[in-house]
């Protein structure tokens, strides 16, 4: 009986790591064959033949080249992974250039939604959404919200001139890492990024021109949009169309949670308000808003804005919510930045935000990755001070 349980116990092990042991590489080339072996030396030539082979674990590269496709789950099954570890892998082949450009009439250029399109990653793409009737990028559900895409990780990547969202999410546990998402919609209704569901993370972007709100995490629906984080974007010129819009809005969820942002040049800053509940503004650096820094509305509760760097606005800052509290902000007067004409605000030696901010245990790096404190105490606003050179990262395609 117990060679029997070793036997047994080996099996379910071998068949927990069969999928990556067969994991496969996929290759695509505008310039490929849908009826080749999908190999490096003879690649595929469409993007969706290689999605109706590939299965967790699997890499697609696509190599370098415009492609006039979109990827969308109403075109097709895709089968996404089991975990991050197992992950269903769409991206660029190293070192190539890959812009995927559908033609007139497409309605979005990522389309996820069914459950089974999960633990999908994308990585160093171009998404031209110019062509498309709706968003850049949707990650949602179809018949019923428990068939919701999730786990859904787009990085390294571009969104550009849809005409609606850039990228709207209403399915859970999505992550976009180091974007570059700019020039959508035409109205102040399209915004860069809308959240409307829990639990999603919006880290290292620069989010800039475009017609609406930046980020905009909101749900006509209570306690939809919880426990989302906004942190380490750059986050500027937008509410290009219309008389509002702000580069963050936090709203209508419970927990949101937006830090070390770098924020110019929109017409408010952070916004919390809507039924938001106890979010958190820890961090940013706010300056050159058209009206206010930042502004917790008659809507929130419960809100904590701590440690912000926030000058050169109409109002720096204003509150009209319940029970919110505030420490260690630095609101108006010199800031002491390298130069916000330029609109580098790291710090300068002389400046009154070194060492005067408050321990945070949920920003333990500044914007730029650098270990807080770099002194004595933690730094106001988005740097510590002094700059350090940050970690090498993976460019964003231009």
């Amino acid at each position: 009986m117990r060679h029997c349980g070793l036997a047994l116990a080996l099996a379910a092990l071998l068949l927990a790591l069969a999928p990556r042991a067969f994991a496969v590489e996929r290759h695509v080339s505008p310039t490929g064959n849908d009826g080749a072996a999908g190999s490096l030396a003879l690649p595929y030539r469409t993007l969706r033949h290689a999605l109706d082979r590939a299965g967790p674990g699997d890499t697609i590269y696509l190599h370098a080249g415009t492609y006039p496709e979109a990827v969308s789950t109403n075109d097709g099954a895709i089968r996404g992974g089991t975990s991050w570890s197992n992950a269903l892998v769409i991206a660029s082949y190293p070192g190539d250039m890959v812009v995927l450009a559908p033609p007139a009439g497409t309605h979005r250029v990522l389309m996820f939604a069914s459950a089974q399109a999960s633990y999908v990653v994308v990585r160093g793409l171009v998404l031209d959404a110019r062509n498309v009737r709706y968003e850049g990028v949707k990650i949602t559900w179809s018949s019923s919200k428990s068939n919701s895409s999730h786990h859904v990780r787009i990085e390294d990547s571009e969104v550009v001139g849809a005409p609606g969202q850039g990228v709207l999410v209403t399915g859970h546990h999505n992550e976009f890492l180091r974007l570059r998402v700019h020039r959508n919609g035409v109205t102040d209704f399209d915004h860069g990024f809308y959240i409307a569901s829990p639990d999603n993370l919006i880290d290292g972007c620069e989010v800039f021109d475009n017609a609406g709100w930046g980020v905009s995490v909101f749900n006509g629906h209570a306690n939809e949009s919880d426990r989302n984080i906004v942190r380490n974007n750059r986050i500027h010129h937008n509410a290009r169309a219309g008389r509002r819009g702000a580069g963050i809005i936090l709203s209508s969820g419970d927990d949101n949670v937006a830090i070390n942002n770098v924020i110019y040049g929109n017409k408010i800053g952070i916004h919390v308000d809507y039924g938001s509940l106890r979010a958190r503004v820890y961090n940013n650096t706010i300056f050159a808003q058209a009206t206010d820094g930042i502004h917790v509305g008659a809507g929130a509760s419960d809100t904590d804005v701590r440690n912000n760097l926030v000058f050169d606005s109409v109002a720096n800052f204003t509150n009209a919510g319940r029970r919110t509290t505030t420490g260690t902000n630095l609101f108006g007067g010199n800031p002491g930045v390298v130069d916000a004409a330029r609109f580098d605000a790291h710090l300068l030696a002389s400046s009154a935000a070194i060492d005067q901010g408050t321990t945070l245990d949920t920003v333990p790096f500044d914007h730029d990755q650098v270990p807080r404190p770099q002194g004595a105490a933690y730094d106001v606003g988005a740097y510590e001070y002094p700059r350090l050179a940050p970690p090498i990262l993976q460019p964003i395609s231009e």
